[in-house]
């Protein structure tokens, strides 16, 4: 496996929008179904990852304990 792959549908554009955003790039047009391919390579996920979690936005990101009272 060379990677991920999604299939969204072409009009789809909050879906696009959102891989676009997760570092996906579009291979390749729409297909006889009207779906593209958005993939992102194997050596790119862990650098992916490692950005998404040393980002601002994860410090947006707590666990907070169950309290029964």
């Amino acid at each position: 496996m060379a990677g991920l792959m999604a299939k969204i549908q072409q009009a789809n554009g909050a879906s696009r929008a959102l891989f676009r955003h997760l570092g996906f790039a579009q291979v390749g047009e729409a297909d006889y179904f009207g779906e593209v391919t958005v993939a992102v390579a194997w050596d790119q996920v862990g650098r992916l990852v490692e950005g998404w979690l040393d980002s601002a936005s994860a410090s947006l990101y707590r666990e907070a304990e169950y309290m029964r009272q």
